[in-house]
Formats: structure tokens, C-alpha cells, sequence
């Protein structure tokens, strides 16, 4: 008896609109707890922006460091370890999320007060520890639950927004697999016509 082969279908996406309202409403909470000397949705907000823009897995944000960040240049870089299949890569970044992730470390040193070395985990769950990739997913759900929308919404939903619009963007099959880690392009061009064609421009400001 064969197993019926992969597919991602369109449902399996997060829309343009459902990635604005995520990353509006962790900005908006953000900005709060920032104000009212919190953490979490500070953390919370990256973590989304990283899964919607980045297209990375719950387990490759839990172990990314400060040191993976290379925002110098015209071209902001992030190494990706520990990634599908033990593999590092190289993810290329728009500036929304280069930015992003420079105010973050920002707010780290200068309003925590904290002494940041390449080898600090970027987002230090409890004790300075990695978040499990349960922990990820839940935090993410709890976004999702704050900005209403429909269940299921997923991290890996996320990481399929990302995925299709890149391929629909580039039409470069190799360059979408080595931003998304695939060992092989089979898994990369289950993405091929996958994206909507309307509000491309809004993905454009979303992603880059």
C-alpha cells in the first residue's frame, strides 16, 4: 500500500492580509509591553517576523544566536544552524526584518541593560535557555488568538507564506531551496504556483 505523496495546498498558507493583522498586532503589543517594562510580546513579535519573513522553523529560531545576525552591508545576512537535516545556510533578509531584529538587540543592551556576546541566544527562553519548539509554536498561536484570526493558524503556515511568495517572486527554484533549507528541490517546487496572484504589493512590504 504506497503512501499518497506530499502536497501543500492553498489553505495550508497564510494569506498577505492574516501575515499584516500578525505582525500590526505583535507590533502594537510589543510597543506596550516595551512601555510597561515587559517582555514577551517583544520576543513574541520577532519570533513571528522571523517565521512570516524569513520563512525559518520553530527549531531553527530556538537556536539562532546574536552572532547568526550580520546586518552590515547592503545585503543583512542570518545563519541558520541546526537547520533541517543538521545543515546550516545562509537566509538572505529584507530590511523590515534586518531593522527588526537590530531594535531588538538595541532594546536588549541598552533598556535590559544586557551584555550581549555573539554566542547569547537571540531569543533566551527561561534561565537563558532555548524555547522548545512547543513553547514556539504555542507563542505563536497566542499571536495569532491576539490578532483574530481563524484557527488553525500555524507557525509552519507562516513558514508556507514565505515559501510560496519567494518562489512566485524569483522563479529560481535553487535559491528558494537553499533560503528554505530543502535537501532537494522536490520539496521546493510544491510551491510553484502556489502564492494568489493578487496583493503581491503587499507582500512586497511584508517580506521586503
Amino acid at each position: 500500500m504506497t503512501s499518497e505523496p506530499y502536497q501543500i495546498t492553498q489553505d495550508k498558507l497564510l494569506t498577505p492580509e492574516e501575515v499584516e493583522a500578525l505582525l500590526l498586532t505583535c507590533k502594537r503589543l510589543a510597543k506596550s509591553d516595551l512601555a510597561h517594562g515587559r517582555k514577551v510580546w517583544l520576543t513574541r513579535y520577532l519570533m513571528v517576523h522571523l517565521a512570516c519573513a524569513g520563512g525559518l522553523r520553530a527549531s531553527e529560531i530556538a537556536w539562532l544566536r546574536v552572532g547568526d545576525f550580520q546586518g552590515a552591508g547592503p545585503r543583512p545576512l542570518l545563519m541558520v544552524r541546526r537547520a533541517g537535516g543538521r545543515r546550516h545556510r545562509v537566509v538572505h533578509l529584507g530590511p523590515r526584518l534586518a531593522e527588526h531584529i537590530q531594535d531588538y538587540l538595541r532594546v536588549r543592551e541598552i533598556t535590559w541593560g544586557e551584555q550581549l556576546s555573539p554566542q547569547e541566544l537571540l531569543l533566551p527562553g527561561r534561565g537563558g535557555r532555548p524555547y522548545s519548539t512547543a513553547a514556539l509554536c504555542f507563542s505563536f498561536r497566542k499571536a495569532a488568538e491576539a490578532a483574530r484570526l481563524a484557527w488553525p493558524c500555524s507557525l509552519r503556515k507562516a513558514r508556507h507564506f514565505y515559501s510560496a511568495f519567494l518562489l512566485a517572486k524569483t522563479d529560481d527554484l535553487r535559491y528558494v531551496q537553499t533560503q528554505l533549507g530543502h535537501a532537494n528541490q522536490s520539496m521546493t517546487i510544491l510551491y510553484r504556483d502556489l502564492a494568489p496572484l493578487t496583493n503581491h504589493r503587499l507582500t512586497q512590504e511584508l517580506i521586503w
